[in-house]
C-alpha cells in the first residue's frame, strides 16, 4: 500500500512538543537574563557611588550626610566607624536581592545570600583565590 507524503499525528505532536519545549526555555533564558542585568545595573551603581564618596572624603575630608538616589533605587548612607561608611542601595521595584551594602573598607551585604558574584568580592577583599568551603 502506498503511503502518502506528509506527517503522520504521531510526527506532528512530536514536533509540536519540541517546539513548546524551546519556546519555554527561551523564555526562561530571557527571564533570569533581565533579571542578571538588573542585578548588574544596581551592583555598578553602588560602587559608582561609593568611588565618588571616596573621591570626596580625600578632597574635602569629610563624608557628605546626604546622597542623590537613582529614579530606580534609594540610597542611603549610614556611619559605621570614624572613617567609615556604609551605602545602601534599595531598589525602588521587588528585586530577588532586596538592598545591596557596600562600606568604605570594602565589606559587602545584601538582602540575600549569592547576590554578589565571588569575582567582585574577593576583588574588593584582596583575594587572589576561591574561599575555601
Amino acid at each position: 500500500m502506498a503511503r502518502e507524503s506528509g506527517f503522520s499525528l504521531i510526527e506532528a505532536l512530536i514536533a509540536m512538543a519540541i517546539a513548546a519545549l524551546m519556546v519555554m526555555s527561551g523564555f526562561q533564558l530571557f527571564g533570569s537574563t533581565a533579571e542578571r542585568s538588573s542585578t548588574l545595573y544596581f551592583q555598578s551603581e553602588l560602587m559608582g557611588q561609593m568611588e565618588s564618596l571616596k573621591r570626596r572624603a580625600q578632597s574635602v575630608g569629610d563624608f557628605p550626610d546626604h546622597l542623590q538616589s537613582g529614579s530606580d533605587y534609594t540610597l542611603e548612607i549610614t556611619a559605621c566607624g570614624s572613617d567609615c561608611r556604609r551605602l545602601r542601595l534599595t531598589p525602588k521595584r521587588s528585586h530577588h536581592c532586596l538592598y545591596w551594602e557596600l562600606d568604605t573598607t570594602g565589606i559587602m551585604a545584601s538582602g540575600r545570600a549569592g547576590c554578589w558574584p565571588q569575582s567582585a568580592v574577593r576583588r574588593l577583599s584582596g583575594e587572589s583565590s576561591p574561599p575555601e568551603t
